[in-house]
């Protein structure tokens, strides 16, 4: 996320909620424009990769960019 978002700092959490399990993984970078193709070039895992791998474990994955930075959760 660093090498990407050009961020200064990134928070893991990891908790146990209503049954599963929660992942968010927050970033103070610049975020990225999701219509531009980058995510999903040869030697990226893409957005829509990690969105069905999370669906695959029966699970859901969320972006958002709340003004700076980047959350991702699953």
């Amino acid at each position: 996320m660093r090498k990407h978002a050009r961020a200064h700092s990134v928070a893991v959490a990891l908790e146990d909620v209503h049954e599963g399990i929660l992942l968010r993984v927050a970033d103070d970078g610049v975020g990225f424009d999701s219509g531009d193709g980058e995510a999903n070039r040869v030697g990226h895992i893409g957005i829509a990769s990690m969105i069905e791998r999370a669906e695959l474990a029966g699970g859901w994955l969320r972006i958002d960019q709340p003004g700076t930075g980047t959350v991702v959760e699953a």
